[in-house]
């Protein structure tokens, strides 16, 4: 019995990187003959997602605005602000992983003045830096609640809000096994499957998931007859 369900099962790994597309899209051969398709795990660069939202006009400095772009993590952040220049370097920028300080060091101008929504949002005391200040992130304020992945296969997926979708699994991190395992049937035969690797923000909506050029991504699918 164990040795027909050996054969009865297989697994599926996808490895892509970001110069072959920068979304986690992409097309999947599987062996003709299985039935049930369910996610194993994922395995995707801790940048693929939005972690921080855009600040417009968050950094004033030397007379000129600065506006800081959405920032997929927080070694990205620390690398934008690290490189601001008008026309000569603004901060020294640390993230410690250990306090969760994030720590602005004033370069060249004595004083550099942060928008009250940058300044609230990583709580720091006031929104003038003079020298050195410190403001903090924490994980409750990743606005990202779970990574999907969906696969075009003849498939009924998760059903969602009593609506099909094309979802197979659910995964709390970039990283990991879904939160359940289930096999979804795939009620036509088919040697090929589009899969999509997404994330649902804490508002609900869905964005596809992007990785840089060079990353790479990977995907494990489970088949069974």
């Amino acid at each position: 019995m164990k040795k027909l369900e050996i054969i009865n099962k297989m697994i599926v790994k996808l490895n892509r990187t970001g110069s072959d597309s920068q979304l986690c899209h992409a097309s999947v051969s599987i062996p003709r003959g299985y039935r049930t398709i369910s996610l194993g795990s994922i395995q995707l660069p801790d940048n693929v997602a939005e972690r921080f939202p855009e600040f417009l006009g968050a950094v004033t400095a030397n007379g000129q605005t600065i506006d800081i772009p959405a920032q997929k993590s927080i070694s990205d952040l620390v690398t934008f602000l690290n490189e601001v220049k008008v026309p000569d370097r603004v901060f020294e920028c640390w993230y410690n992983n250990n306090t969760n300080d994030f720590e602005l060091l004033t370069v060249t101008y004595n004083v550099v003045t942060l928008s009250a929504a940058f300044a609230s949002y990583f709580q720091f005391p006031g929104t003038t830096i003079t020298s050195f200040d410190s403001g903090r992130i924490f994980d409750n304020t990743n606005p990202v609640h779970e990574y999907v992945v969906e696969v075009d296969a003849f498939q009924k997926g998760a059903s969602e809000d009593g609506l099909f979708t094309q979802a197979i699994g659910y995964v709390s991190g970039p990283k990991g096994k879904p939160f359940d395992s289930y096999a979804f049937v795939m009620q036509d035969s088919t040697t090929n499957v589009h899969l999509r690797v997404k994330y649902r923000l804490e508002t609900g909506e869905l964005r596809n998931c992007i990785c840089g050029t060079d990353q790479m991504w990977s995907v494990c699918l489970k088949l069974g007859i």
